[in-house]
């Protein structure tokens, strides 16, 4: 008669359990072979799982925050870091998960801003003022009492704007690498908050070949290496100007970030996580230099 199914899985967790100690490497090698057909691929796995797991687990983040000077949101930092990781590789639930990747990213993101302007800058009101002066769209409300009430969209784009300046004359908000480091962190934010409406099934992919399709029958003139519009050809014409105007601008940006959220681009968030890390500390490196 077979067993209760609850009472097996609570065995393999057990057995997952005994398999962490490398006193027990006889038992997990006697698992395999005297259950060898069929059963020792999946402990060839579950090993591959716990080896990484305790990799991520003992290794030092794949981000310094070592200069961090705070104790508690350095830990934090590394921990969220460490977990990332885990979706990354499939460590948790045995699956690779990059909704959950990017919620871990996201968190990263949004310590960092905060640890910041609260490190940099002497006070609240000193902090509030600057974010002002480099998000100029946006007017800060005095009954915010620190520095985690104003929106992380806010100071996204006020940080990025101070570290990565545009050049001089520019209109641009940013110089040319912030403008992709902003895409990137923003798309994180996005990703990290549609988690709130999951309910909702969108068809990414058919979502984005009907916007290609769409614009490329309008006549818009499109880049396919890019996958987007030529902007400045766009520019020298009015009549397609006008096209894109009506018809394509208000859903443009929700084309981006879906086809973004198709490709998946774990290597290109951790590259952004840590290149924001290494601006946020070489600038209040320099700014206590400056005191």
């Amino acid at each position: 008669m077979g067993q209760n199914k609850e009472q097996l899985n609570k065995l393999l967790d057990f057995i997952a359990e005994l398999a962490k100690d490398k006193d027990n490497a006889w038992f997990v090698k006697e698992l395999g072979n005297r259950y060898s057909n069929g059963v020792l691929p999946q402990i060839s796995r579950i090993e591959k799982y716990l080896a990484l797991d305790y990799v991520l687990d003992s290794s030092d983040s794949t981000i310094d925050y070592t200069f961090i000077n705070d104790g508690s949101i350095r830990n934090q930092l590394v921990s969220d870091n460490r977990e990332m990781m885990r979706f990354r590789y499939g460590v948790r639930g045995h699956k690779i998960d990059f909704d959950e990747f990017c919620r871990f990213a996201h968190l990263q993101a949004e310590m960092l801003v905060n640890y910041y302007y609260k490190t940099t800058y002497l006070d609240f009101q000193s902090a509030k003022q600057i974010i002002s002066q480099y998000n100029r769209n946006i007017r800060i409300s005095d009954d915010y009492p620190e520095i985690e009430s104003i929106a992380y969209g806010y100071k996204l784009k006020a940080i990025i704007s101070e570290l990565y300046p545009p050049a001089p004359n520019s209109s641009s908000w940013f110089s040319i690498e912030g403008q992709g480091f902003y895409s990137s962190l923003n798309n994180i934010k996005d990703v990290r908050n549609s988690q709130s409406h999951r309910g909702q099934i969108i068809d990414f992919e058919a979502f984005v070949s009907k916007y290609e399709c769409d614009a490329k029958d309008a006549g818009l003139p499109w880049e396919e290496t890019k996958k987007d519009i030529n902007w400045p050809s766009l520019r020298r014409s009015p009549e397609l100007t006008a096209v894109y105007e009506s018809r394509f601008k208000d859903n443009h940006d929700k084309y981006k970030f879906y086809r973004w959220y198709i490709l998946k681009p774990f290597d290109e968030i951790v590259a952004t996580i840590k290149s924001l890390s290494i601006r946020i500390r070489n600038s209040i490196v320099y700014k206590i230099q400056q005191l």
